[in-house]
């Protein structure tokens, strides 16, 4: 029985650190507004402001 649990143990173990490692690696950073409209936007681009607070980039 105490091998049983100890298996079991290590095996939940390996599954939150893979699921851990998952995570991390498949996580992306936001990136800031600014950066995206500097990018992106153009003399021609203008922003709407919509109903739920975000701006809009329309062309």
């Amino acid at each position: 029985m105490v091998k049983v649990l100890r298996a079991l143990t290590i095996a939940v173990a390996v599954l939150v650190l893979i699921l851990a490692g998952t995570i991390l690696v498949l996580s992306d950073p936001d990136i800031p507004a600014a950066e995206l409209e500097k990018r992106y936007a153009s003399a021609s681009s203008r922003f709407l402001d919509v109903p739920s607070g975000a701006r809009a980039h329309v062309r």
